[in-house]
């Protein structure tokens, strides 16, 4: 029996009429023999020597800057913007430490560099710093529209703000105005011009560190004060990691958070779009009992090999998990996979029922049905068998709700579902799926679609503020399970602010294959 593309009878060897939808998905371009013939000159076989050598350099740099603020400020946020920062948390503490005594910073550019990177190392500097700015009735001053370095520096140090610092929503109003006037004036500070354009697109907080580091490499060469060191560096370095991604992508089927997106995406599918809704309830019961036999046999035959793949991918990990640590991970796997399916079939029932949510009762559901908490959980407990230690009973008790510990988790994967309804809400519906925020929005409150993104971009800026003020108080919740909300954030902005996930064409698939395939040109 052939399945067409947009009505397709059940396939599953049954005779069953059912009319089925199909999300008309390409084929992957993306095949295995392609994949097996990536290669690269750069190996850590080859480069180990040399890279050492550079690091060891780098770290004199960073010895010999320690007597001069605005150097200290500039190495720090060079190593951070070209991706190597990893090879210097010793040193990049040490100056983070030296930095938050200093009082003696005074024009604007320096003076939000610094507050922008203690913030995002962890030190909860006062906005009292930027008063120096502005005038008696709280406004900045108006010769500072013609620093646009300055400009630019205060923009991004106002994206690591927290919720009620009105002086950092008052900068990003002020410098937003102003940047936009610049863009026409620049003239022949083209690179500079490059930066304000970047940012204004998003800001660099936002973006994802490896992308963010290829853009900085190409740019950093055109400072004045650059240094070649940092720069050869850096550029070794993105080839030797762009040689692991490579090895990587070879090895996928054994990598686990590879097999729990597969396993997450065929699910979500089958939700969105191919099962029936009294198919999706048997599912979803199915799940919350969490057991194999006569659960098993009460699935359609479909059915039955996506909940196989989930329950064996599941208890294979806590397994795992417990051989190494001791600990047992089973019941927040469980969990994970019980919110995500509940949060699925919530959607479908909306979906047979032509019912639009309100725009609470939606945001209430689809931060769960993003799946970014059950990745956050997944990619956490995975992290453990690669050499982490960091999972004790007490980490494990922030991924309970009930301790009130996962406001990150909450934060990040909110970010993540409203960047992805601002990016692929369109192509959704035309396929057939669930109103989004931004159609909720528009029938609740009778607003145009353009009101509505507005809507959506304003509480994303609100729910970073939110993950910043967890992000600099987050007490004893783990710190890699920190930096992977923050990573989910800055992907989901990536992801839709390009093609999404449904295409392997376009942006995404120009960005994939610079990243995986194209080394920069180094000089060793």
């Amino acid at each position: 029996m052939a399945c067409s593309n947009n009505s397709i009878v059940a396939c599953n060897g049954s005779n069953d009429p059912l009319q089925r939808r199909s999300a008309n998905y390409h084929a992957s371009i993306w095949n295995p023999e392609l994949i097996e013939s990536f290669t690269t000159p750069y190996t850590y076989e080859l480069y180990a020597n040399r890279l050492d050598e550079l690091k060891q350099k780098a770290k004199d740099l960073f010895a010999s800057a320690k007597e001069s603020t605005s150097e200290l400020l500039k190495l720090t946020d060079s190593v951070q913007k070209l991706g190597v920062a990893y090879y210097f948390e010793e040193e990049i503490k040490e100056a983070m430490n030296i930095l938050k005594g200093d009082a003696t910073i005074k024009d604007l550019n320096a003076t939000s560099l610094h507050f922008r990177l203690l913030r995002e190392y962890g030190h909860p500097v006062s906005t009292d710093v930027f008063d120096k700015f502005r005038k008696r009735d709280g406004r900045f001053h108006d010769n500072l529209r013609e620093d646009i370095e300055g400009l630019l520096s205060l923009f991004e140090a106002s994206f690591l703000g927290i919720e009620g610092e009105d002086i950092l929503e008052e900068a990003n109003i002020f410098c937003t105005e102003h940047l936009k006037e610049s863009l026409g004036t620049l003239g022949s500070k083209i690179i500079l011009a490059e930066q304000v354009k970047q940012s204004l697109d998003i800001p660099s907080y936002w973006r994802m560190p490896r992308i963010e580091a290829q853009n900085f490499i190409k740019l950093y060469p055109t400072d004045d004060e650059s240094s070649p060191i940092l720069l050869t560096l850096a550029k070794l370095d993105y080839n030797l990691v762009q040689s692991i991604h490579q090895q990587e992508l070879k090895e996928l089927a054994r990598i686990g958070l590879t097999k729990f997106v597969c396993i997450l995406t065929a699910i979500d599918d089958m939700y969105d779009v191919y099962g029936s809704i009294d198919e999706l309830e048997l599912f979803t019961e199915a799940v919350k009992r969490w057991e194999i036999g006569a659960v098993l046999e009460e699935l359609p035959e479909y059915m039955q090999i996506c909940y196989l793949a989930m329950f064996n991918f599941g208890n294979e990990l806590a397994y795992d998990v417990m051989k190494i640590h001791g600990l047992n991970t089973l019941s927040y796997i469980k969990k994970e996979w019980e919110n995500l399916c509940t949060s699925y079939v919530v959607e479908a029932r909306w979906f047979s029922k032509g019912y639009t949510p309100t725009a609470k009762e939606y945001i209430e559901n689809a931060w769960v049905s993003v799946g970014s908490p059950a990745a956050i959980v997944h990619a956490y407990i995975l992290l453990q068998l690669q050499g982490s230690n960091d999972l004790t009973e007490n980490s494990l008790s922030c991924l309970k709700v009930e301790h009130g510990y996962d406001e990150m988790i909450y934060w990040s994967s909110l970010i993540s579902r409203l960047s992805n309804d601002l990016g692929n809400s369109a192509v959704e519906l035309k396929r057939g799926d669930v109103a989004k925020s931004i159609q909720c929005y528009m029938i609740e409150e009778g607003i145009s679609e353009e009101e509505a993104r507005d809507r959506i971009k304003s509480l994303i800026i609100y729910s970073w503020k939110k993950l910043n003020g967890k992000n600099l108080y987050k007490s004893d919740f783990p710190e890699s399970m920190a930096k992977m909300c923050l990573d989910m954030s800055r992907t989901a902005h990536c992801i839709f602010h390009g093609d999404g996930i449904g295409t392997s064409t376009g942006v995404t698939r120009d960005r994939l294959v610079s990243l995986i395939l194209e080394p920069i040109p180094v000089e060793l």
